[in-house]
C-alpha cells in the first residue's frame, strides 16, 4: 500500500485498519508529503522503487 500522508479524503488511520486486515504479502510505505493520491507526482522514483521492491522479493518469474 503506497499513501500520502497529508491525505484528507483517506486518512491515514483507515489505510492501517486495511493494512492490518490484509492477508498474504504486503508492504506500507507513507509518504510524509503528499496528499490524496499524490505519492507517484510527489517522488516518483521512490514509488517505482518501493513497487519493484516488492515485486522482486513477491512474485517469481
Amino acid at each position: 500500500m503506497i499513501h500520502g500522508e497529508q491525505d484528507e479524503v483517506v486518512p491515514v488511520k483507515d489505510v492501517d485498519v486495511l493494512y492490518r486486515a490484509l492477508q498474504g504479502p504486503k508492504q506500507r510505505y507513507v509518504d510524509p508529503t503528499a496528499n490524496h493520491v499524490q505519492a507517484y507526482s510527489n517522488d516518483s522514483e521512490r514509488y517505482w522503487q518501493t513497487v519493484s521492491d516488492f515485486l522482486e522479493e513477491h512474485v517469481k518469474a
